[in-house]
This record gives C-alpha cells, sequence and structure tokens, in this order.
C-alpha cells in the first residue's frame, strides 16, 4: 500500500490520465481484452517462465499489464506490429514501462523491436532473434544500469 501523500498523488494521476494515446500510434498495448490473442509466448524451452495479466498494474484505468510470474525463470513473450514498421527520414519514439513490485536482484527487461524475418513467427522468439532495437533496464549485483543495442 502506498502512504497517504503517494495514494493523493495517484488518485490525481487517474483522475486525469488515460491509458488510450492522443495520437497515432503504430503499436499500442495497455493489455486488456484480447491481449493474449495478440501476444505468443516463446516456445524455447529456455524461455519457461509463465506470464500473469495484471489488472491492477497502474493506477492509471483501463491500464493493465504483464508481470513475471516465475521467480528465477528466463521469460520471452512477442506481438506484431501490424503492417510491419519502416522508419525513414521521420522520428520513432519507443516507450514502456517496467515496474519491480518485489524488487530485482538480477534481472534483464529488454525490449526488442526484432526485424522482419524474427518476426515472422514469434513462437521460435529466442535471445538469438534478429532486432533492429533491443533496450531496458539490467541489474545484477553492482550492476545497475539501462542497456541499449543497435543493429543494422
Amino acid at each position: 500500500p502506498l502512504g497517504s501523500a503517494q495514494d493523493d498523488e495517484a488518485a490525481k494521476l487517474a483522475a486525469v490520465a488515460t491509458a488510450d494515446p492522443s495520437s497515432e500510434v503504430l503499436f499500442f498495448e495497455p493489455f486488456r481484452s484480447g491481449w493474449i490473442e495478440r501476444w505468443k509466448n516463446s516456445s524455447d524451452s529456455k524461455y519457461d517462465g509463465v506470464w500473469q495479466h495484471a489488472e491492477e498494474y497502474s493506477v492509471i484505468p483501463e491500464d493493465h499489464g504483464l508481470k513475471m510470474g516465475s521467480a528465477g525463470k528466463l521469460h520471452a513473450i512477442a506481438a506484431p506490429i501490424e503492417g510491419g514498421l519502416t522508419v525513414k527520414d521521420s522520428t520513432l519514439v519507443v516507450q514502456y514501462e517496467v515496474r519491480a513490485t518485489n524488487g530485482v536482484s538480477c534481472d534483464g527487461s529488454y525490449l526488442k523491436l526484432l526485424q522482419a524475418d524474427a518476426g515472422r513467427d514469434l513462437a521460435k522468439f529466442d535471445n538469438d532473434a534478429r532486432y533492429t532495437i533491443m533496450f531496458g533496464p539490467d541489474k545484477c549485483g553492482a550492476t545497475d544500469k539501462v542497456g541499449t543495442c543497435c543493429c543494422l
């Protein structure tokens, strides 16, 4: 539970914020009804962690999320960007939210924008899947950083 000052701030945010984008987006996932059909778990046996749908993920109404439900296991899940993505002579903003609700001991929470060939069969998503952008927090022992990698 949050303290009373944090509860007040959360209530103010929930009153004005929305989980729906107000401008054009190429991909947006608030993990509402139907999300399970869009997202594919990796069939790679290395990634045997189970995902849990979390409706109480955020103070923003209708902003749900996923939780890693298996401590000490690797998790991998992917969803397609319908119509693909080509960025040339324009700006691309990639954003996602990670919440460590039970602390972090030794974990990475990377988001990967897969290259077209890697995205054809999302169930085969694994550590070797070709990507264009990978970024996210990584913490293990004294290492506490946000990693960013770009591959063309």
